[in-house]
């Protein structure tokens, strides 16, 4: 279901690598207001780029420069946010309707005896809602985990540019996160179907009882 939006794919991917480094990049103008401003003694140099700015010799306007860079930073990563989630969600539901329109034309297909079996309601449920499991699996799977990998990755190569040390030492914190989704996921993952078998018994004694009178 995924095959059809290659090309779109490709742009949603290129669009979250955007924001992924305009995130790292947004405390950047503050490394270095307080690096270059704040501090008397700068504690690392001055970028050359800073003095090729009109008054850039001057802290007062180097502050408004940084002021600007902020804002910009903000609105671009907010834009590319916007687009990308746009994109992401018209793909993801025209992906849970075709997923839909196919298990509805195979019900037509099957035989007779499989519906009188089978209570109505659940079925109405597994077309229009359970159909959406490609939607829920690309938005709150797929898309949050590249998401968070990429984030993770940029951050870290800004880090480490900074500091090795402090580089490594934030990593530790992935470990017992990763240790805790790993023993929360199987019990979620249980009540969850637990959830889903008895919202479908409610559709059916819904289907009933509708029917029935």
């Amino acid at each position: 279901y995924l095959r059809p939006y290659t090309g779109v794919l490709i742009v949603l991917v290129s669009l979250i690598v955007i924001n992924s480094i305009l995130e790292a990049l947004k405390p950047w103008p503050m490394k270095l207001l307080v690096d270059n401003v704040l501090i008397q003694q700068p504690t690392s140099t001055k970028p050359d780029w800073i003095g090729w700015l009109p008054g850039g010799s001057q802290p007062y306007v180097i502050v408004g420069w940084l002021a600007l860079a902020t804002v910009i930073l903000f609105v671009v990563s907010q834009l590319v946010f916007v687009i990308s989630g746009s994109i992401q969600t018209r793909m993801s539901t025209r992906m849970s309707f075709n997923l839909g329109q196919d298990l509805f034309n195979h019900l037509q297909r099957i035989s007779l005896l499989f519906h009188y079996r089978r209570s109505t309601g659940d079925i109405v449920r597994r077309v229009t809602v359970d159909s959406q499991c490609v939607r829920d699996l690309m938005i709150g799977v797929i898309m949050p985990l590249f998401t968070s990998l990429v984030s993770l990755a940029v951050m870290f190569l800004f880090m480490w540019r900074l500091d090795h040390e402090l580089s490594m030492l934030s990593l530790i914190v992935a470990v017992p996160i990763a240790i805790i989704m790993k023993l929360l996921a199987k019990p979620m993952e249980n009540r969850m179907y637990q959830r889903e078998q008895l919202e479908g018994e409610i559709m059916s004694h819904a289907e009933r009882t509708l029917t029935a009178l």
